[in-house]
């Protein structure tokens, strides 16, 4: 993605970010989307040559009551998802190693066809990358991170559609010198290209630069600590929204405090310019404002015993907007994995947010809350099952975009 704050599109559950090059850089792991089967596999199943390789397959069916995320004429229906999940470590040489990831589902509405998948949905963790070593200090990635995603869940200033589906393709390179024990040095580079699928949002299409530095300082085993700097420029296909350029810098902390806590903060000036509206109302979004505001994140993780553990994280953070400049989100969200039995582990999560969008003719100001609870049961080595209900509520102050939601998702999966 462009930047840590600055986003539009992140990961599918609210408040969370997708992995982008500021939280690669400062260490800070975003929260996880929530799905219905969370327990954790190891990397490969199976061998391939030097290569291990690891494919699951499965099938999701899930009740939903609202599937476009409106406040009136709400539909509902059950919807019936296979997927395949394949990922590839591929160590060519013993410095050198290639890894791709790729998850694809396909989406079948019962009752409403023109809901259905307009293409293979592909997971936002989806990528290649190659790994070179240079030597014993310096290591680069260079990437390609891919995904198709249509639900506009992420988006909380989006509504009222069965089609928000985009294409988003980050292709570049980080690179890291390691220059002792005590000091690293990042610098990277990526192009980020986002495409939707249908003319309602094509005024959305847009690419953009971004160039990150990290400077990050191991000072124990226990705690790292740096400062992050990204600038990013974003040219928009359309006149609608206004082209930018963003820069962030700030400081960032990781430390384990105990065996068994550990925190991470980061706190970033953000200074952005946007070009002034063009055109007419209805071909511009009329937003004369620029951002000049400090984001903040923290995140604390604690593993209670042998069986509970769990995650708060907490942040203010301005994103790219959808039919304005930008927009202001404060978030909270907990979450918490309960292994039960042997075989059977809950999951549970809950969260708020407050948005409010810059100055544009379409502006609003909106809270958004809901949680989870989901049960997954391991029956063999390979096969596992979940079931899980979540809830979306949204309060807007322009009609029409408040709205809520019920989904009930049963899962299956194996591992072969």
């Amino acid at each position: 993605m462009a930047w840590s704050q600055i986003t539009t599109e992140a990961a599918e559950s609210p408040s969370a970010s997708t992995s982008s090059q500021a939280e690669t850089a400062a260490n800070i792991t975003p929260t996880t989307q929530e799905g219905v089967l969370s327990a954790e596999e190891p990397r490969g199943n199976a061998r391939l040559g030097s290569a291990t390789v690891r494919v699951v397959a499965g099938l999701r069916t899930q009740y939903n009551d609202n599937i476009a995320y409106s406040e009136f004429n709400r539909r509902s229906d059950f919807i019936i998802s296979p997927n395949v999940e394949f990922n590839l470590l591929w160590p060519i040489t013993e410095t050198n190693t290639l890894t791709f990831d790729i998850g694809a589902s396909y989406d079948k509405y019962l009752d409403n066809s023109d809901a259905d998948s307009n293409s293979v949905i592909l997971s936002p963790d989806s990528a290649l990358v190659f790994r070179l070593e240079v030597g014993k200090h310096v290591t680069i990635d260079f990437f390609d991170r891919f995904s198709y995603q249509q639900t506009p869940l992420d988006s909380p200033t989006i509504g009222n559609t069965l089609d928000f589906g985009r294409f988003e393709n980050d292709l570049g390179y980080l690179a890291t010198w390691r220059v002792n024990k005590v000091v690293e040095l990042d610098h990277g580079y990526s192009w980020t290209k986002i495409i939707h699928s249908s003319d309602e949002f094509s005024y959305l299409d847009r690419d953009t630069h971004n160039l990150t530095h990290t400077l990050r300082l191991h000072v124990n085993p226990a705690v790292q600590t740096g400062i992050l700097s990204i600038i990013s420029f974003t040219d928009y296909e359309q006149d609608f929204q206004n082209d930018n350029a963003i820069l962030q810098i700030g400081p960032f902390v990781r430390a384990k405090i105990s065996e068994n806590t550990e925190v991470a903060g980061q706190v970033t000036y953000v200074m952005g310019l946007f070009d002034d509206p063009t055109g007419t109302p209805g071909d511009s979004n009329f937003d004369n404002d620029d951002v000049n505001n400090v984001n903040a994140r923290g995140s604390i993780t604690n593993r209670l015993n042998q069986f509970i553990s769990q995650r708060f994280t907490t942040g203010y953070e301005t994103r790219l907007g959808t039919d304005s400049n930008y927009y202001d989100l404060a978030f909270a969200d907990y979450s918490l994995e309960w292994q039960l039995l042997s075989h059977l582990s809950l999951s549970t999560r809950a969260f708020y947010e407050y948005g409010t969008e810059s100055g544009s003719l379409f502006s609003e100001s909106f809270h958004r809350f809901g949680g989870g609870c989901g049960l997954n049961y391991r029956l063999t080595k390979s096969i596992v099952t979940g079931l899980r209900y979540d809830y979306i509520e949204k309060d807007s102050d322009r009609s029409g975009n408040d709205y809520y939601q019920n989904r009930v998702t049963l899962d299956f999966q194996y591992r072969f």
